[in-house]
């Protein structure tokens, strides 16, 4: 899901619809703020005031020096330009100069994220929340990347403790029902995705919150049930704003597409990375209904064809490592 996550965009930015979509969406906000106070301490320092509060965590009386300023200043710029890995080294700057603020480190887990550094991503989400413990994105980012490390208990309390602090995150829900689909609990996982559901406005988010709900029903062995529901989301008028792509595995999930109509649309793409992102979807999706189906030998490939695609900001790629070890 470009899901995603999971779409939204920052400047340059590719939204995961899937997880990632949600951990775009959490950095979208969170870079834009951060971008924003760096503005205003500069107008203040410009006015001759002096900043003795920054960042969301940053000690009372703590003074931010220019150098500081400055690589938190890049690392955001950094990050609109998708150079994750020089944003990375800026914000390790930052935080030596800066090492109470627990915002650095948030960035700075969302940078190694997309450098496939999961394990210290959340090494960086351990100190945040040490740093600032009511923050639901915070559990939200850590469960998710537990998850990708197949830590899916751990995951579940992380992602249980965002929905205690905001409850109404449709995000939190999605991504909690992912943990619990990882982990073979499926009961869990569609009532997780049919509240991620109700929680989330008309277009792309509730398509694929549907598409995951229909995995699961299929993987109960209710395909039928789960393609009924899904046909009459697809009518309603509110799915005429989905994309091409999103509405395209929706017809395909209900029959409305082939297997092969459904591929030669993800190959279409102009971008080569857009390309790879729509192979990992198509595969998992013609997966799961080769599962369906009783051809589970068929499935194995295709969920080993989405896992090669190294898709790994994408919930079908985490799916489909979890799936790859069940089907027989």
């Amino acid at each position: 899901m470009k899901t995603v996550i999971i779409s939204l965009a920052l400047v340059g930015l590719l939204l995961i619809v899937g997880i990632v979509i949600g951990s775009v969406v959490i950095l979208v906000p969170m870079v834009t703020k951060m971008a924003k106070e760096e503005r205003e301490r500069q107008q203040r320092e410009a006015e001759g005031y002096t900043d003795t509060n920054p960042g969301s965590s940053g000690e009372a009386g703590e003074t931010p020096s220019s150098s500081e300023e400055s690589h938190t200043a890049r690392a955001v710029r950094l990050v609109t330009e998708k150079d994750y890995a020089g944003a990375e080294k800026a914000l390790t700057k930052a935080i030596e100069e800066t090492p109470k603020n627990s915002e650095l480190y948030h960035l700075r887990a969302h940078c190694r994220q997309y450098l496939n550094e999961m394990k210290a991503a959340v090494d960086d989400m351990n100190e945040a929340i040490k740093l600032e413990k009511e923050i639901a994105s915070y559990y939200s980012l850590r469960g998710y990347l537990k998850i990708c490390l197949g830590q899916y208990d751990e995951a579940i309390a992380d992602l249980t403790e965002s929905i205690r602090l905001k409850n109404d995150d449709n995000e939190s829900f999605r991504t909690r029902g992912l943990a619990y689909y990882c982990k073979g609990d499926l009961d869990a996982a569609l009532r997780d995705y049919k509240q991620s559901y109700s929680l989330s406005k008309p277009g792309v988010y509730a398509a694929y919150a549907h598409y995951f709900m229909w995995c699961v029903q299929a993987r109960q062995g209710h395909a039928a049930e789960g393609t009924k529901a899904l046909t009459d989301f697809l009518e309603q008028p509110s799915s005429k704003t989905m994309d091409a792509w999103c509405k395209a595995v929706g017809e395909f999930l209900v029959d409305e597409k082939t297997e092969a109509e459904l591929l030669k649309l993800a190959e279409a793409a102009e971008d080569t990375k857009v390309v790879r992102d729509q192979q990992c979807e198509a595969y998992y999706y013609i997966a799961i209904k080769r599962w369906a189906a009783g051809n589970k030998a068929g499935a194995r490939d295709y969920l080993q064809k989405a896992i090669d695609t190294n898709v790994y900001l994408f919930l079908e790629y985490e799916m489909a490592k979890a799936d790859i070890k069940r089907v027989e």
